[in-house]
């Protein structure tokens, strides 16, 4: 989907402290106090996110692996919301998946694997081309299968993004069969009262 679901993002310095510590001084356990109370502190639903992503991978970092799923959990619970350029239950998702790697937990890397599969088959994800072949990459080798793209999902694909850059050129609503290389696809669309398009 190009449409991709937007918060403005957190200013920069709301994490300078935070970052300091754990990237430049590798003082992670100050850093999870740090993060933590961001998580409790911050307003913006995009900087809460993006403080939970971030407790995730430094508690995944120092190898508290219960500590790290359950704050992937409640990123999770920020459904497409987009933090550093991915929506926050592809990071839980992946970071999970990440985690049970780590301890050997191949079982549930399968389950978070399969389900990360899903997702992108159905194309619940708003993701651009390259994020999407990278993480249907991961799940692949999570699930030790080969990579199969739908030539109709990549044309599909290929189609909206296509009637996406033109988006400006075309009536408000309509509907366009667009030939691409990887085959052609019927393009439908309805720009809204806001701009966006559906």
């Amino acid at each position: 989907r190009p449409v991709v679901p937007t918060a403005a993002p957190p200013p920069a310095r709301t994490f300078i402290e935070a970052e300091r510590l754990e990237l430049t001084q590798g003082e992670l356990v100050a850093a999870t106090r740090a993060y933590a109370a961001l998580t409790a502190t911050t307003r913006e639903r995009a900087g809460q996110a993006a403080a939970w992503t971030r407790l995730a991978r430094v508690y995944k970092k120092l190898g508290t692996s219960q500590a790290a799923l359950d704050a992937y959990e409640r990123l999770a619970m920020f459904g497409d919301l987009i933090v550093d350029g991915l929506p926050a239950e592809l990071i839980a998702r992946v970071g999970r998946a990440s985690v049970f790697e780590s301890t050997g937990d191949t079982r549930n890397v399968r389950a978070e694997a399969q389900r990360l599969q899903a997702d992108l088959k159905s194309g619940v994800l708003p993701l651009t081309r390259a994020q999407h072949a990278y993480y249907a990459a991961e799940a692949s080798r999570w699930l030790g299968t080969s990579i199969v793209f739908d030539a109709d999902a990549m044309a599909r694909t290929e189609a909206a993004e296509r009637m996406w850059t033109r988006r400006d050129a075309v009536a408000p609503r309509g509907h366009q069969v667009v030939v691409v290389p990887s085959g052609a696809a019927l393009v439908s669309w309805n720009v809204q009262g806001d701009g966006r398009g559906t």
